[in-house]
């Protein structure tokens, strides 16, 4: 799976409520502007999965 092709990247940080699948099957909620550690947490997340699907 993969996030929604009209998914913006302001969006996927946060930007506001939403359920969101990763590559790998990963899910989160953001259900509030996240903080930078946050933003930082789920761009490795991403690279991670990215990783493994490259693999």
């Amino acid at each position: 799976p993969t996030p929604p092709a009209d998914l913006g990247w302001g969006r996927w940080l946060g930007m506001q409520p939403r359920v969101l699948e990763l590559p790998g099957s990963r899910h989160f909620t953001m259900l509030r502007p996240p903080t930078l550690s946050a933003v930082a947490e789920r761009l490795t997340e991403l690279l991670q999965a990215l990783e493994v699907n490259a693999a």
